[in-house]
């Protein structure tokens, strides 16, 4: 079935029809991207394995070929068996088909997994969390300068109200006459402690 679909994408690419399916269009590359995604996709496989290759100790040069082999096959069967990441799926397939050492394979395949995919999910936070709060101090950047803007043109106006509170508060107390219990209070408020 899947050769079938891919035969048909090929057929559709190569003509350059596009394909219709439920009522809706694909449109399809041409063949000079249509080879240009399979290049591409190649060379991400090698690529890959001869990372997760480099981390085996010791494995022989010679072994890469049968390496890369077990490696598509573990990636096509993470692929159709729909496991998140291919999870326990592309381990089991590339210890079953390599013919080497399980515990140092296996540990590779551990490493492999932390610096292909972990190392750059936390790359990545640390960007995001970097770019979103540069992105947060230029609004708070705009919020302050939009608090400035208004702080500039109310505040004149609020230290004269407050000015002008406080001096006729002042002359008021300084010309009623004080009682004895506010003379009190004061005094004992003033008592050095």
């Amino acid at each position: 079935m899947v050769a079938l679909t891919v035969a048909l994408f090929g057929a559709c690419a190569v003509v350059r029809a596009p394909v219709r399916l439920f009522g809706f269009t694909l449109p399809l590359p041409g063949p000079a991207l249509l080879l240009m995604q399979i290049a591409i996709a190649l060379a991400d496989i090698a690529c890959a394995s001869a990372a997760l290759f480099v981390l085996i100790p010791g494995a022989a040069p010679a072994l890469l070929p049968a390496f890369v082999l077990a490696y598509t096959l573990g990636i096509v069967a993470a692929v159709v068996t729909h496991v998140p990441g291919g999870i326990g799926v592309f381990e089991a397939v590339v210890l079953a088909v390599v013919p080497m050492d399980r515990a140092t394979l296996f540990a590779a395949l551990i490493a492999y997994r932390l610096l292909y995919y972990l190392l750059p999910l936390g790359l990545g936070i640390l960007v995001l969390a970097w770019h979103e709060g540069a992105r947060q101090r230029r609004r708070s950047v705009r919020f302050l300068s939009g608090v400035r803007a208004v702080a500039t043109g109310v505040a004149p106006l609020a230290l004269s109200a407050a000015t002008f509170l406080g001096g006729a508060m002042l002359l008021l107390s300084g010309s009623l006459p004080r009682s004895a219990r506010a003379w009190a209070i004061w005094r004992r408020s003033c008592r050095c402690r």
